[in-house]
This record gives structure tokens, C-alpha cells and sequence, in this order.
């Protein structure tokens, strides 16, 4: 599932990305959910996109990863340790975008 909403409230309202639209993740949410294994390793997560940030939660042993993907395109640097109030509110957004849906 995809979801990209105002910023207000971060990945409620359903929209279709455009061409016109060609970086909505700057001032909207983006939000996605990976809820099966894949037989080359992935495991269920979910994650969303807003702003520079990126932020992943992983069910199977509950790991957290924030990455500035503008300084950090590679997601080399985890900065959920460094940036503990990001990864929060990050997290939180994500949680509601899943329980509306």
C-alpha cells in the first residue's frame, strides 16, 4: 500500500503521485507496508518517507532505522540512536497511517 497525505496530518488522505509531482515525499507523507517474507531475506516492515527522512520499522525483531536519505542516499547511517525524537515522530505517523488502514 502507498499512501501520500498532508503533511498535517501525515498519511490519511490517498492521493495519486504525477509527473507534475516530481518529489511529493518533500511536503507529504509517503507510506508503505511489507507484511510477508520474501525468499531473499526480506522480512515484514513497514516504513515512511517524509522530508529528508526515512524511517523503517522491522516486526520480526522490533529494529528501528532512521536515515537523512538528502546526506545519506545510500542508508548507510543509521540515526536512530542520534535522533531519538525524529525516529519518534516518525514512527508515530507511520502507526496511525497503519491503524486508519
Amino acid at each position: 500500500m502507498i499512501c501520500i497525505a498532508a503533511i498535517a496530518n501525515p498519511c490519511m488522505v490517498w492521493m495519486r503521485m504525477s509527473a507534475a509531482s516530481a518529489r511529493p515525499w518533500k511536503k507529504r507523507a509517503l507510506c508503505w507496508h511489507y507484511p510477508h517474507y520474501h525468499g531473499e531475506g526480506e522480512t515484514p516492515a513497514s516504513a515512511i518517507r517524509l522530508g529528508d527522512y526515512k524511517f523503517i520499522l522491522h516486526y520480526e525483531k522490533g529494529e528501528r532505522e532512521l536515515y537523512n536519505l538528502e546526506a545519506d542516499i545510500g542508508e548507510s547511517e543509521n540515526l536512530v540512536n542520534r535522533m531519538p525524537e525524529k525516529a519518534e515522530e516518525l514512527e508515530r505517523a507511520l502507526n496511525r497511517w497503519l491503524v486508519e488502514h
